[in-house]
């Protein structure tokens, strides 16, 4: 890979200095930590509120002359996924753009380092094609692409979480004290009940008591 000036944060850090966009002590706090691992330098930058985003993005890119391209304005083509290490790319908060032949199109969150880019052309067999996207628009296509997770589904479909579940009820009736029911039992476990009685009772008439007679009562005294 050939760029016209070399992909690196230090260079970032002199721009933003040389212009006064930044204070020079929380740029080379930020800038130590990246180099240690942590956050991205301009994560980072955008993160703590130093920087606007897209202000950041537009600076890389006349910086270090590269194409400044949202994602939000792309579609990437899902097969440029099938090759990179997606570890790697949430680790980096990249987003694989396209694939043509032997190149790999990838946005970057402002700016990667280029032996990370170095590192995904090993990676892939590619030669590697950087473009200048945003820190927030990157990392939420990650998170919505990358980072989801399907839950597996389990042997033999919906239909076996029911059986499962009716296992375990059926485990409980038969183990004395392992249901926990609300109240008494309206009819005790040993019990059993005559449905003769109940049939032959249901069959007796009623006894209504005397209707009233509601005949003349002296309406013509």
């Amino acid at each position: 890979m050939k760029y016209s000036q070399r992909l690196d944060y230090a260079r970032l850090a002199e721009t933003l200095l040389e212009r006064g966009l930044v204070a020079p002590e929380p740029v080379r706090e930020l800038l130590q930590l990246s180099r240690k691992g942590g956050m991205g330098f301009c994560e980072a930058l955008v993160t703590s509120s130093l920087m606007a985003d897209w202000e950041l993005a537009q600076l890389i890119s006349e910086t270090f002359q590269l194409p400044f391209l949202p994602i939000e304005l792309l579609v990437p083509n899902p097969a440029a996924q099938e090759q990179i290490d997606k570890d790697f790319f949430i680790q980096h908060n990249l987003v694989p753009v396209d694939v043509f032949g032997q190149i790999l199109t990838v946005a970057m969150p402002g700016l990667v380092p280029a032996e990370v880019l170095a590192q995904i052309a090993v990676q892939t067999d590619s030669e590697v094609l950087p473009l200048v996207s945003s820190v927030e628009s990157n990392r939420r296509w990650v998170s919505d692409n990358l980072e989801a997770r399907v839950v597996p589904e389990r042997e033999g479909g919906w239909g076996s979480i029911f059986d499962e579940a009716d296992a375990e009820v059926l485990a409980g009736l038969e183990e004395p004290g392992s249901l926990d029911l609300p109240g008494p039992l309206p009819v005790e476990l040993g019990d059993t009940l005559d449905l003769d009685s109940i049939e032959a009772e249901a069959a007796d008439p009623i006894e209504l008591p005397p209707m009233p007679d509601f005949g003349d009562t002296g309406a013509g005294s």
